[in-house]
């Protein structure tokens, strides 16, 4: 039911709520546009009528009102003509389906509700955070930073960081049924199809038949850098390219029937959301964009003094009412960025944030078959990308040449647009925002080589079948990239994510709880407590470990930490693992599910001193009986020594064999693992007690993996994962003995994600029984000698 809510009945109801406030629009300036326009119009005036009370402190109800009411407003006004105008034409939908389709295909392949982008970088968790928290509160600041929840939230609120994109999708939550997790990957693909809508507008207007149009808008609307970029979740970036295609196509609509000034106010809806979406890099669009063709509107029209000093008072003031809290927010942002975003200052964590070189100018060309968008080209795919490159480029040249020469001001004013930002603000902005501009270019320079392709057509049959092939050479190569992408992406485990949950939901109270693992998305599932993600920085209390070590994007098992850190918070969730260590001695588990453990601490139970035994791969080893004697020489009176004994771990470790195809890790990869290239099977022995074993599996995969035993299938998994975490594979009850083992990556498919190649590393066999703790009087401190343990600590009991 969530996925039907979200699939299909999410953008059916964006794009009623955009009708109607488009036909609003419609009205206030005097104009019918075009069916295919409408709304895309309605869009830009929904984002722009909903910013002004999210701005000023209100949540999602005020939200909520203020689109209904414009949306129905806008269907009463035009009720006698409403039946004509809900068809946007078969351009249109063949358009808005198209894209809709490519940038949802990931995700609706997969089965079920999900995004892309996991553990690539953190934009979709800071952007859900972001939606929930303004959806509640506005933009009103938390009034205390109590939660790594609350200071990521508290975050663009302090640094005035655009949101409009987030106060849509905060708004269209309540409207959908669904949740936003569930909403995210279909509302940045219906942006996509709105995007298109615009983009095939313009090429219509060009004058390419219906069905080159409605490609036009396709290609245009997911070039390769464009849809990488929303498959990770920029959802601001498709948002713009939506709103800058849309301006334009009613900046053609203006000149083409040279309509009055007052027809300007559609062209105004459509710029001014730039601001609230792209602060002032979209502002900037805006200007570049609109003054050229606000000139010519004026020009043409030659209205009288007194009323163009009568429309730009309203102008002033209507912007001042709608978008006066955005620009001052803007220019504070704009302090901060001209800091964060320079050129200069490879410090900053905004100077290459996920990129890991800048990125070359010809891949705003939308061809890029690189398994990985931030790498340079290598192997068999360098040739065909390259030609496929050139041949955009040189449509691009010409369809540059052919407007000029019809000098179509619209589709000039915006390759002005969006080409001067990169040319003059590239040399000094850092390869990070450099790249975001390249992301909005790169729609453009696609939709101009289509017009270059519809130009060189025209003039004989030659021609006809010249520019055909090229066409086909276009969508070989935007479509072959978007199959790369699709096949490396990386979805989401929905079920592990529903199991982040869960373990909140029985964790309630107490304060301030540790959660011992790299996931940026535990600070979204787990919202409703109050949560330290111990690994990242925006959190109350960040990791302190006994051997100081960089924390962002790690792993450390919670014997790496200093013992007073773990024992101060009031309870720990842990991701359930073969080989991590239990809590400290004064905490007992209160829950567990499929992938995390909750323990709540215990006042009754006070650790004194804490002996690490656990290692990387090792649940257990044996202390040093030296170190024994001097714990317990330590012991005060009324205390005691206490060993955490776990059922017996079995671990093969995949690394020491070389199969073929698959590489061994030794940096950035967690070592001592594998990364297989290609489809193939390890074989090895591993010996183990008798009984009933769960078996686990460590790594992250896109493709899954199975582990058979003496012959039998014993399960698979297909997950992508956090760093250094196992993933459970099943169950099996095996002989005492030497055990056969398999672990077997299967060929390719064509599900999503299953070219991402991931890790393999070793396979856990943990004895299925209960963990103990074993307590003895200090002067029996020789009898925990040569046994494995977790740990031993020495501890106090109270009364």
């Amino acid at each position: 039911m969530i996925e039907v809510l979200a699939w299909l009945w999410l953008p059916l109801l964006l794009y009623g709520l955009a009708l109607g406030s488009g036909l609003l629009a419609e009205r206030v300036a005097g104009v019918r546009l075009p069916n295919p326009l409408v709304a895309p119009v309605g869009l830009a005036v929904l984002v722009l009528l909903i910013t002004p009370g999210y701005r000023l402190g209100a949540g999602f109800e005020v939200g909520v009102a203020v689109t209904l009411a414009a949306a129905l407003a806008g269907a009463f006004l035009a009720r006698r003509s409403i039946r004509s105008r809900l068809w946007p034409g078969w351009m249109s939908v063949a358009a808005a389906l198209g894209a809709y389709a490519l940038y949802l295909a990931p995700v609706a392949l997969s089965g079920h509700w999900t995004w892309a982008g996991y553990e690539f970088v953190n934009d979709t968790s800071a952007n859900l955070v972001f939606a929930d928290y303004v959806s509640e509160n506005g933009v009103t600041l938390p009034e205390e930073l109590d939660s790594t929840t609350a200071v990521v939230a508290a975050t663009p609120l302090e640094l005035n960081y655009p949101l409009s994109a987030h106060f849509l999708l905060a708004t269209l939550r309540p409207l959908s049924g669904a949740p936003l997790e569930a909403i995210y990957a279909p509302f940045m693909a219906a942006i996509g199809a709105f995007a298109a809508i615009s983009l095939a507008s313009i090429a219509r207007r060009v004058g390419m038949p219906v069905a080159a149009a409605a490609l036009a808008g396709v290609l245009a609307a997911a070039p390769n850098l464009l849809y990488r970029y929303v498959l990770h979740g920029a959802m601001k970036e498709i948002l713009v390219v939506a709103l800058l295609a849309t301006a334009t196509a009613v900046g053609g609509e203006l000149l083409a029937r040279r309509l009055g000034p007052r027809s300007l106010v559609l062209l105004v809806v459509a710029l001014a959301p730039l601001l609230g979406v792209f602060t002032a890099i979209g502002a900037l669009y805006g200007m570049l964009l609109g003054a050229p063709l606000m000139a010519v509107v004026l020009w043409r029209a030659k209205p009288k003094p007194r009323h163009v000093a009568a429309g730009a008072a309203a102008f002033v003031l209507v912007a001042a009412i709608v978008a006066g809290p955005t620009i001052v927010d803007t220019v504070k942002f704009g302090a901060l960025a001209k800091r964060d975003f320079a050129s200069e200052g490879g410090a900053s964590t905004a100077f290459l944030g996920q990129l890991v070189r800048p990125l070359p100018l010809e891949q705003a060309a939308g061809v890029w078959f690189g398994r990985d968008y931030r790498y340079p080209q290598v192997g068999d795919a360098v040739l065909p990308n390259n030609v496929l490159t050139a041949l955009v480029i040189l449509l691009f040249v010409a369809g540059v040449i052919s407007e000029a020469r019809r000098r179509r001001l619209n589709t000039l004013a915006l390759l002005f647009a969006v080409g001067l930002p990169v040319a003059v603000l590239s040399p000094i902005l850092s390869p990070y925002a450099d790249a975001k501009l390249l992301v909005v270019l790169s729609p453009v320079v696609v939709l101009t080589a289509g017009i270059g392709a519809y130009a060189l057509g025209r003039g004989g049959r030659v021609r006809f079948g010249l520019a055909l092939l090229a066409t086909l050479g276009v969508c070989v190569g935007i479509g072959g990239s978007a199959a790369v992408a699709y096949r490396e992406v990386r979805l989401a485990p929905t079920e592990r994510m529903k199991a982040m949950e869960d373990a909140a939901e029985h964790a309630r109270g107490g304060g301030l709880w540790l959660v011992n693992e790299w996931e940026e998305f535990g600070r979204y599932f787990m919202r409703d407590i109050r949560v330290n993600m111990a690994f990242e920085a925006e959190s109350p209390d960040p990791a302190r470990l006994r051997e100081p070590r960089p924390i962002f994007g790690r792993f450390y098992d919670l014997d790496d930490h200093e013992l007073a850190y773990v024992t101060k918070f009031p309870g720990v969730i842990k991701r359930r693992s073969p080989v991590a260590s239990r809590p400290p001695g004064n905490f007992r588990m209160v829950h567990e599910n499929g992938y995390y453990e909750v323990w709540r601490r215990i006042s009754e139970v006070s650790v004194r001193e804490h002996l690490p035994l656990q290692s990387k791969f090792h649940a257990t080893t044996t202390p040093s009986c030296a170190k024994l004697r001097r714990m317990a020489a330590r012991a005060q009176p009324g205390e005691r020594l206490v060993a955490a004994q776990r059922p017996a771990v079995a671990v093969f470790d995949t690394a020491r064999n070389r199969i073929p195809g698959w590489v061994l890790n030794l940096y950035p990869q967690p070592v001592r693992t594998l990364t297989p290239v290609v489809a193939g099977t390890e074989r090895g022995w591993i010996n183990t007690g008798g009984g009933r074993f769960r078996v686990w599996l460590h790594g992250s995969f896109g493709r899954s993996v199975s582990v058979s035993l003496n012959g039998d299938l014993t399960g698979s998994t297909g997950q992508v994962n956090t760093p250094e975490q196992w993933l459970p594979v099943g169950t099996a009850d095996l002989p005492e003995g030497r055990q056969r083992i398999e672990i077997r990556r299967p060929e390719t498919s064509l599900a999503p994600g299953d070219g991402y190649r991931g890790y393999i590393g070793p396979v856990a066999l943990e004895s299925v029984g209960p963990s103990r703790l074993v307590s003895v009087a200090p002067s029996r401190a020789r009898s925990l000698c040569g046994r494995q343990w977790d740990w031993i600590e020495r501890v106090e009991r109270g009364d």
